[in-house]
């Protein structure tokens, strides 16, 4: 039998996105069940299979890292994954990202998707272009092909881990906007930045959770970093 994942979605996510902050791997083989696609290259089905195609015994821990501890919230507005999406590799991970930025650039010339921050057209470079294009993206982008690829990096927001259980966006909404916007909203103004401070009830939750905006260089008071009181 599968067992239910325990990991904890850092407090900040849970607060903003409740369930729908998931782990990669939890993401990746959640969107393989709504398109009911078997995933590539596993002959098996059940909960306890879901992860086979995914990870492999002899995988290197950075890559481990990224699908337990990346977090991943699709958009609202983001369209379903189509059922007949395909698994190949056409692109190397540097092309998908390229890709993908300017494609949103295109789209929305004033997109505050975070993926897009500080992007060098002209070099096809930025901070966060690097971060999506490490051993272990590349890796990740063979298991799971370029259409899922793409899809992420265009409707979700994505929240890499740090040191100290810590985590920065480099995809989606900017989650200060977000914070900002559920501040105005409520009438009590529970959300704040930059400290996030309880919504509801805390239910045992001990830990700090840090969450920003990886691009964003500007003074303390108002670098998008998130801390629950």
């Amino acid at each position: 039998m599968g067992k239910k994942n325990k990991r904890r979605v850092p407090e900040v996510l849970w607060r903003l996105y409740r369930d729908r902050a998931r782990s990669l791997s939890h993401t990746v083989t959640y969107l393989f069940t709504q398109t009911q696609l078997p995933p590539s290259n596993s002959n098996t089905s059940g909960a306890e299979d879901d992860m086979s195609f995914l990870l492999k015994h002899n995988d290197p821990t950075d890559y481990r890292n990224l699908l337990n501890n990346c977090y991943i919230v699709i958009n609202d507005n983001a369209r379903p994954l189509p059922s007949h999406f395909s698994l190949r590799n056409r692109w190397s991970q540097h092309q998908i990202v390229k890709k993908t930025i300017e494609m949103i650039m295109s789209e929305n010339p004033v997109s505050s998707n975070v993926i897009s921050s500080a992007y060098d057209k002209e070099n096809c470079s930025s901070f966060i272009f690097e971060l999506l294009t490490g051993p272990a993206w590349c890796l990740l982008l063979k298991r799971v092909g370029d259409d899922l690829m793409v899809y992420l990096l265009k409707h979700s927001s994505i929240f890499l881990p740090l040191p100290h259980k810590k985590h920065h966006q480099v995809a989606g909404p900017p989650i200060n906007d977000i914070c900002r916007k559920l501040s105005n909203q409520t009438a009590n103004s529970h959300c704040r930045s930059p400290s996030l401070v309880p919504f509801g009830p805390r239910k045992k939750r001990k830990r700090v959770d840090n969450v920003s905006p990886i691009s964003e260089r500007q003074p303390a008071n108002s670098s998008g970093r998130y801390q629950d009181k």
